[in-house]
C-alpha cells in the first residue's frame, strides 16, 4: 500500500468514528453527555484540523429538536468541542451561530436552562470573535496579557 492510501484511510477512519461519537454523543436517553463521547470528538477534532464540516453535517443531520435532552447534550457537546477542540473548531462554529440558537426553540416555554444555554454559547462565540487575543480556553499565561 502507497503512504496516500493509508492516509486517506486513515482520514476515512477519524470520519466514521467522529460521525459514531457524535450519534452516539446525542442520543435522547436520560443521561449526561458521556464523557468518553465527548473526547472523542475533541480528539477527531486534532486529527481532522482543518475540516470540521463532518462534525457540522453530522450535527444538521440528528434529530435534536426531537428531544429536550438531545438538545441540552448539543449545547453541551457544542461547548466541549469550542473550548478543548481544536482552534479552527471555534472558528467554524462561529459559521453555525444561528443553528445553535435555532435548535431547541421548541424547547424554551418547557426548560429555560436550554434557552440561556444556547444564549450563553452563542455569546461565547461573539465574545471571542470580538476578543481574538482570547484563546476560546480562556486559558491565558500572565505574560500573554499585555
Amino acid at each position: 500500500m502507497t503512504p496516500v492510501i493509508i492516509a486517506l484511510k486513515k482520514v476515512s477512519m477519524d470520519y466514521s468514528n467522529l460521525n459514531v461519537s457524535i450519534m452516539k454523543a446525542s442520543n435522547p436517553s436520560k443521561t449526561l453527555l458521556k464523557m468518553k463521547h465527548a473526547r472523542s470528538i475533541i480528539i477527531a477534532t486534532y486529527r481532522t484540523k482543518a475540516i470540521l464540516e463532518p462534525f457540522w453535517s453530522t450535527i444538521e443531520r440528528q434529530s435534536l429538536m426531537a428531544h429536550r435532552f438531545t438538545v441540552c447534550k448539543f449545547c453541551h457537546m457544542v461547548r466541549k468541542v469550542t473550548r478543548e477542540g481544536h482552534p479552527i473548531s471555534f472558528r467554524q462554529s462561529l459559521v453555525d451561530k444561528i443553528l445553535i440558537l435555532d435548535v431547541g426553540k421548541l424547547w424554551d416555554d418547557v426548560g429555560a436552562c436550554i434557552k440561556f444555554y444556547r444564549k450563553l454559547l452563542v455569546n461565547k462565540l461573539q465574545f471571542h470573535e470580538k476578543n481574538a487575543i482570547f484563546p476560546s480556553s480562556l486559558l491565558l499565561e500572565f505574560s500573554e496579557i499585555d
